[in-house]
């Protein structure tokens, strides 16, 4: 964890920053600490997961670990302009929505559930 002043990608600014590609340099350590993740996340929230998402490229990876944790599938958005995008996959084959979008950028009405 590094502390400072950061202007992240989205323009916001936090005092805060993880470095998760030195995390998943190594994968013992990385499946270690999603699997302890995923273990706080179903202590709070007793309901199976569909599907874990993570933005490209940077979390791509850590979504997949703690998605495999959680034993969900796992996706990805990618940043078009200055807004996130989930890619619009498959309706039949995507499950039902089962967490809330965080990202602070606008979501095109057709990628929406």
């Amino acid at each position: 964890m590094l502390e400072g002043h950061f202007e992240l990608s989205s323009g916001l600014h936090s005092e805060r920053y993880f470095q998760c590609a030195l995390l998943l340099e190594d994968p013992k350590r990385a499946e270690l600490l999603a699997r302890e993740l995923a273990s706080s996340i179903r202590e709070k929230r007793k309901e199976p997961f569909d599907v874990v998402i993570g933005p490209a490229l940077g979390a791509v990876i850590w979504a997949h670990e703690v998605a495999r944790a959680l034993g969900a599938r796992c996706q990805f958005t990618e940043r078009i302009s200055t807004r996130a995008d989930i890619p619009c996959f498959d309706a039949a084959a995507t499950p039902k929505p089962v967490i809330e979008r965080i990202t602070p950028w606008p979501q095109p009405d057709d990628c929406r559930a």
